[in-house]
């Protein structure tokens, strides 16, 4: 069993018209990047995939462990541990059933991200991290790669 650390964001591209980003990093357990990604992605493709043209923030956050997830599960093996952070609470939320979803869409993204997590066979713990307002109290790792995570969602 190994353990990860997984950081994911998106955001509503308001520059861009119908188009979002999304980013994500993977950490082993000692914290050390193993990869990370950046994706912009437009209304045509969240139209054709889940039948929306809803390139808002939620949705991307959604959309960037979606990401992530089917990004990364070629390396996880079954039992391990994968800590998935995000700075919407929605994104544990909605995945831990504490919120309910009302758009289908997201209901979809949802569904998909627990199909890779039970074909994997992996132990997710979701995580809330402040955001990225001065004064959020976030510190050290997280605020690092939440930043970090932030700047990938916009294509910086």
């Amino acid at each position: 069993m190994r353990n990860y650390k997984i950081y994911t964001d998106g955001s509503d591209l308001k520059h861009t018209s119908h188009r979002m980003g999304v980013g994500g990093v993977l950490l082993d357990e000692s914290g050390k990047l193993i990869d990370k990604f950046s994706e912009e992605l437009d209304h045509r493709w969240l139209q054709s995939n889940y039948g929306t043209s809803d390139c808002s923030n939620p949705t991307a956050e959604m959309i960037a462990v979606l990401v992530a997830l089917e990004r990364w599960a070629p390396k996880f093996n079954t039992g391990d541990h994968v800590e998935i952070n995000a700075d919407y609470m929605g994104v544990k939320c909605w995945n831990e059933g504490e919120w309910k979803i009302n758009k289908p869409y997201i209901r979809k993204v949802k569904e998909e991200i627990q199909d890779i997590i039970h074909d994997t066979g992996i132990q997710v713990l979701w995580s809330w991290v402040k955001g990225h307002q001065v004064g959020s109290g976030i510190y050290g790792s997280d605020k690092y790669w939440n930043d970090t995570v932030d700047k990938l969602a916009k294509g910086l």
